[in-house]
């Protein structure tokens, strides 16, 4: 038993279709045609009720599934299948059916993405396939292979087998593109709304994690407040005033820094034009930066610099943002020094921040550029956790900017970001 993955389905690669009867003499070709007058009627009726149904669809599974018990009442067809293209993989995943025979099924389950029929539904041109001199496998002499798309991008893909010594008649393949020009229409729809759907249920999310991280910090203010105004608890347990003002103001610090990284995001988020672009030295920025976060963390951080002058075009003010939230990150999850250095490599110049903490667990590493991400692994000697803004709003801010900014890290051994932006040159 040959599969249509393998030496079958090279054969019918081989001997594809390039002709409306290529293979056929003129009369099997003539006795292959659709059926006139009354019955071609009828099944352009049912055509038309397949459009409103797929309209009606709710998801992807359901269109498909109504392609193939569809396709199947065509002359010559012998069953229908159904696949989704993996986003990430490229290949197929068989999720539905039409008088698919039991023998055929372990068959199709699957194409892998460097296989011909993953190839071709993603490069988005339908295939016609026919056996010729040879012995049918499994009662199917053809197949057609209808890519599903929209806008150049492949979604799904239809497959239809004929028992037919003769291939599928012309007039029958344009009904079956069109039917899967249609419903690679309608899938980019679902598609579309799945998408606003995802976005609102996101915002949902971000303002109930917004909600909570104002909660606390303003909790504790409030019961900070309450204490000054209920006056000593006692002789013995006089209230440090200055002591209580002083957490008061670190709390509302938070609060402060929380709204400003939230503009922040917004800001860099939208398609208005950023004020402060330009060209500035990278090297500049670094070092103000790293002086900065010295004299307010009390901490040293190690800095090395080439000593030719390097360019970045961008948003300065921007950049040192990004820049700042990755060294600060780094040091609240590390109690040694940080490494910051930059260096330029062809075209480009790479930013990279090391430090030597508790690194990330492969588990979290997809996860900490997520709005309001709080890692679970940072020391207890270092309670605040921040925001959960910073790393978004860096690698926001860079890719605004044209860069990207990459993550290694190993558990107990520490974290490299790098941060790879475009080089500006002197003219």
């Amino acid at each position: 038993m040959e599969r249509f993955e393998g030496p079958f389905f090279e054969q019918l690669l081989a001997q594809s279709i390039a002709a409306d009867a290529v293979g056929l003499s003129k009369e099997e070709f003539l006795s292959s045609s659709f059926p006139a007058g009354q019955d071609l009627a009828a099944f352009l009726q049912q055509d038309e009720h397949l459009r409103h149904s797929m309209m009606a669809a709710d998801g992807m599974r359901e269109v498909l599934q109504l392609c193939a018990e569809t396709v199947v009442g065509f002359p010559g067809v012998a069953w229908g299948a159904g696949y989704l293209v993996d986003e990430e993989s490229g290949g197929l995943d068989l999720i539905v059916k039409a008088n698919v025979p039991d023998g055929v099924l372990p068959l199709i389950k699957h194409y892998g993405s460097d296989t011909h029929m993953s190839q071709h539904v993603n490069a988005g041109h339908p295939v016609y396939l026919v056996r010729t001199g040879q012995e049918n496998v499994l009662a199917v002499s053809s197949m057609s292979i209808l890519p599903i798309q929209h806008h150049g991008k492949s979604f799904a893909c239809l497959t239809v087998a004929s028992d037919s010594k003769n291939m599928l008649p012309p007039r029958t393949r344009h009904l079956l593109e069109g039917i899967s020009d249609y419903a690679g229409m309608v899938i980019a729809r679902i598609v579309a709304e799945d998408r606003v759907r995802k976005l609102k249920e996101e915002k949902q999310d971000t303002l109930a994690l917004l909600i909570h991280s104002l909660k606390t910090p303003l909790a504790i203010m409030h019961g900070y407040i309450d204490l000054l105004l209920s006056g000593p608890q006692g002789a013995d347990r006089p209230i440090e005033r200055e002591q209580v003002l002083r957490k008061v103001m670190s709390q509302s610090a938070r609060v402060s820094a929380l709204i400003t990284e939230l503009l922040d995001l917004e800001e860099i988020s939208s398609d208005a034009p950023l004020p402060d672009y330009g060209v500035f030295s990278i090297g500049d920025a670094i070092t103000q930066i790293v002086e900065r976060i010295e004299t307010e963390n009390d901490r040293r951080i190690v800095l090395e610099l080439p000593d030719e002058e390097v360019l970045v075009e961008g948003g300065s003010v921007w950049i040192s943002r990004a820049i700042e939230h990755v060294i600060v990150n780094a040091i609240r999850f590390s109690s040694s020094s940080v490494l910051v250095q930059s260096r330029s490599m062809n075209e480009n110049v790479i930013v990279e921040v090391v430090d030597h903490g508790v690194g990330i667990p492969p588990d979290e590493l997809p996860h900490i550029f997520e709005r309001f991400y709080h890692a679970s692994y940072l020391p207890s000697e270092r309670p605040n956790p921040g925001a959960g803004l910073g790393l978004t709003l860096a690698r926001s801010i860079i890719r605004r900017f044209h860069g990207s900014i990459r993550v290694v890290s190993t558990s107990g051994q520490g974290s490299r970001f790098a941060i790879l932006l475009p080089r500006a040159f002197n003219t």
